[in-house]
C-alpha cells in the first residue's frame, strides 16, 4: 500500500455521532477492541483502550486494511497484558492491602560503620545479585518496608539472569518487580 489511513479516521467510521474527540474515542472502543485479552481490573479495560486510542490517535495504522490492523493490536494485547496484569496486581497488594516485599540476594558490602540521616549503620551494599521476590502480607522483620534511596535519585543495581546483565536505573525495589514481571519464576 502506498498510503494508510491515521487512527483517528478509523474511530470516526465507528461513531455515529460526536463532534469531540472524546465522544469519538469512547464510541469507537467497543469496534476496535476484543476480548481475548482483559486486565487486572475488568472496570479499567474501557479506560486503558481510551488512553491507547488517545495517545496513538494521530499516528498510522501501517496496515493494508483496519481488519488486519485490529487482529495484531488485539493480538499484541493478548500476549503483553499477562505480564502488565501480575504487575499490576503486585502494586494494587502493596500499595492499597499493605502487602510487602520479602525478597533474598546475594550482596557485596562495604562492611564499614557510617552514619545515614543521623544513624549508625553497620554497612551498605554497593553490588548485588537478585536471587528471590516475594510479595507477602507479613514481611520477616517487623521495619521492613519499601523504600528509595532519597540520596540517589536513581539506584542501580545488576540483575543476572542466566549469564545476562540486566541494568535499570529505578529504585531498587522498582526493578525487583520489573525483574519478576519480565523473567518470571526462577
Amino acid at each position: 500500500a502506498y498510503f494508510t489511513v491515521r487512527l483517528i479516521d478509523v474511530c470516526r467510521e465507528y461513531s455515529e455521532d460526536g463532534t469531540d474527540i472524546d465522544t469519538i474515542l469512547t464510541n469507537a472502543i467497543p469496534h476496535i477492541f476484543d476480548d481475548t485479552w482483559t486486565t487486572f481490573d475488568p472496570e479499567y479495560k474501557n479506560t486503558l483502550c481510551f488512553k491507547i486510542l488517545r495517545h496513538y490517535m494521530r499516528r498510522e495504522i501501517c496496515y493494508e486494511s483496519v481488519y488486519r490492523w485490529k487482529i495484531a493490536l488485539n493480538d499484541e494485547l493478548s500476549l503483553s497484558m499477562p505480564k502488565y496484569n501480575i504487575l499490576y496486581s503486585a502494586i494494587d497488594l502493596v500499595k492499597n492491602q499493605g502487602w510487602n516485599v520479602s525478597c533474598t540476594y546475594d550482596f557485596v558490602s562495604d562492611n564499614q560503620e557510617k552514619t545515614h540521616n543521623g544513624k549508625k549503620i553497620d554497612m551498605e551494599f554497593i553490588d548485588g545479585n537478585f536471587l528471590h521476590l516475594a510479595l507477602v502480607p507479613n514481611p520477616r522483620y517487623e521495619r521492613a518496608n519499601i523504600v528509595i534511596n532519597s540520596n540517589l535519585q536513581t539506584s542501580k543495581m545488576i540483575l543476572k539472569n542466566k549469564g545476562k546483565s540486566v541494568e535499570n536505573r529505578v529504585s531498587f525495589c522498582l526493578l525487583q518487580m520489573n525483574y519478576l514481571c519480565t523473567y518470571g519464576k526462577r
